[in-house]
């Protein structure tokens, strides 16, 4: 199979353009999912694939890369090791699709969560791609309308964002790169009450509430920020009440996807008490997915975290 493409061929370059570059990826409108078990996600959320690479290795051809086919997929067979060469993943799998990237408009994220009384999770200044696709996976399992990423945050089409949401960023709505002043604006005009995740206290003062102690059983939205810079001004000052989780010990902070995790699933709970028979259950019916490890290969890192009880400026923007 000399004639298959290796990593230099241009099919193989445009891959790793995918892969590497966001301008790439954004201008085309499409992204790469990694692996059989998110190729399969991706067919069953009826997501647009458009092509399957697949390692020589791998011949004969696995069952899902023949379902790919059968729903209009090109298939092109490459070398083996080219597709680890285009990918910045530590770990892939031997099987690569390209995939038309979701369209989702904040008006509509925000309209869906007001109408259905359910959360959005607001990811300010994300800078990991672990963490960011966490996010994206905890606010479907918790039955969450969607996820907004402001501009400075990570790509959520970046291949470890995919990776590390599981299949979720392929049915829930998320919307990247809002700008804060525009994310504000739009929760004002749909009257969506914008939440801060903050710290505890500061300076030794009650400055946010515990979750159990707000009703969360309606539509909200609550910004998850930047453990090193916090939450902008021009946010804090659109919110409407701020958010803190209580911790023991000598821990500080957790980092932004484990924080929202917290918040979610306290608001399920609270449509669970309020008789929500869908209080986790989003549209897709799914609750969590176990196909892909959010965690390999993602690069998690501690950089994007939430509230502390040390009331430290970098606290201010987690929950």
């Amino acid at each position: 199979m000399s004639d298959l493409p290796g990593r230099t061929s241009a099919t193989v370059q445009h891959l790793r353009r995918l892969s590497r570059r966001r301008e790439v990826r954004s201008a085309e409108s499409q992204l790469l999912v990694d692996g059989p078990v998110l190729l399969a996600e991706a067919l069953r959320s009826g997501a647009g694939v458009l092509e399957v690479y697949v390692d020589e290795e791998l011949v004969p051809l696995p069952p899902v890369v023949d379902r790919a086919r059968d729903a209009g997929a090109e298939i092109t067979i490459v070398r083996s090791g080219a597709l680890a060469r285009a990918l910045d993943l530590v770990t892939p799998q031997g099987i690569v699709a390209v995939v038309r990237t979701p369209d989702w408009s904040l008006e509509a994220v925000v309209g869906a969560a007001v109408d259905a009384r359910r959360p959005l999770l607001v990811g300010v200044e994300v800078q990991d791609p672990g963490n960011a696709g966490t996010l994206v996976r905890v606010a479907e399992a918790a039955g969450a309308a969607g996820v907004v990423l402001t501009q400075g945050s990570v790509d959520p089409w970046n291949p470890k964002s995919v990776r590390a949401a599981a299949g979720s960023s392929l049915r829930l709505p998320v919307v990247p790169g809002v700008d804060v002043e525009t994310l504000a604006a739009a929760a004002s005009v749909a009257g969506l009450d914008l939440l801060a995740a903050t710290a505890v206290e500061s300076n030794g003062v009650a400055a946010a509430s515990a979750p159990e102690d707000l009703d969360l059983s309606g539509a909200f939205a609550v910004c998850l920020g930047n453990e090193a810079r916090g939450l902008p001004a021009v946010l804090l000052d659109a919110t409407s009440g701020r958010v803190a989780i209580p911790m023991d010990g000598g821990v500080e902070s957790l980092n932004v996807g484990v924080a929202g995790a917290v918040i979610a699933f306290e608001a399920a709970r609270q449509r669970r008490s309020a008789g929500d028979a869908h209080a986790v259950r989003g549209p897709s019916g799914a609750v969590g997915h176990d196909g892909a490890d959010a965690g390999h290969g993602a690069g998690h890192s501690e950089s994007d975290g939430a509230t502390g009880t040390s009331g430290r400026p970098g606290d201010s923007g987690g929950a």
